[in-house]
C-alpha cells in the first residue's frame, strides 16, 4: 500500500510540474533603436516577462540570427525616425517574412510624434506598427513615447514644433503602460 501511496504522489508531483511547466514560454524580443530608449525599453519588457517566470531572449535586429519557430512569441520594437521605422527592423522583417507569417507576433514603436499636442500628428503615429509588420498580422500593437532630447538650435527647436508638434523635451516613456501592454501578451 505504501509503494502504490508513493507512486501516486510521484506521479501528481510530475503532473503538477509539467502543468507548470505548459505555461512557460519561449519569448523573443527583436529591437531596432537609434538612441538606446528603445533598447531599454525593450530590456524592460523582459524583465517583467521573466518575472513570470517565461524564458526571455532580448537581441539587436541587426544582430538576430534566431530561428523564430522555436519561440511561442515574438516581439518586434523599433525606433521610429522621420515617419519610418528603424532600418535594422526594416531588413530585419524582409529578411525574416516567411517565418514572420508563421509566427505569433507583436510589434511595439517607440516615438517622439506619439507625444505631440497635434491630434493629426498623433493619429498618424498610431499607424506606425503597420510599418513593421508588413506582410503580416499582429497579435498585439502598442505605441509608446520615447526620449527627445531638447535641440541644439533654435532652428532645429523651430522645425520640431511645426512640424512634429513638440512642444516639450525629455522622457515620454510610461512605464506603467509598457508594463500593461506586455503583461497583456502574456494572456495571448
Amino acid at each position: 500500500m505504501k509503494k502504490i501511496i508513493t507512486a501516486l504522489l510521484a506521479m501528481m508531483i510530475f503532473t503538477a510540474v509539467q502543468a507548470k511547466d505548459a505555461n512557460v514560454k519561449n519569448i523573443l524580443i527583436v529591437y531596432a533603436s537609434f538612441m538606446g530608449s528603445t533598447q531599454e525599453t525593450a530590456e524592460f519588457m523582459a524583465k517583467e516577462l521573466k518575472a513570470l517566470k517565461h524564458n526571455v531572449k532580448v537581441t539587436p535586429a541587426a544582430a538576430a540570427a534566431e530561428d523564430i519557430s522555436k519561440y511561442d512569441l515574438l516581439i518586434l520594437g523599433s525606433a521610429i525616425h522621420g515617419g519610418a521605422p528603424h532600418p535594422d527592423m526594416t531588413k530585419y522583417v524582409a529578411d525574416n517574412y516567411t517565418a514572420l507569417t508563421k509566427a505569433k507576433t507583436a510589434v511595439f514603436i517607440q516615438c517622439a510624434t506619439i507625444t505631440s499636442s497635434s491630434a493629426v500628428t498623433r493619429e498618424k503615429a498610431k499607424q506606425y506598427p503597420k510599418k513593421v509588420a508588413i506582410g503580416f498580422t499582429p497579435v498585439s500593437t502598442a505605441v509608446f513615447g520615447g526620449v527627445v532630447t531638447e535641440p541644439k538650435s533654435g532652428f532645429e527647436k523651430f522645425m520640431g514644433k511645426m512640424f512634429l508638434g513638440l512642444e516639450k523635451y525629455g522622457d515620454f516613456r510610461n512605464w506603467e503602460k509598457i508594463k500593461a501592454w506586455v503583461l497583456s501578451l502574456d494572456k495571448l
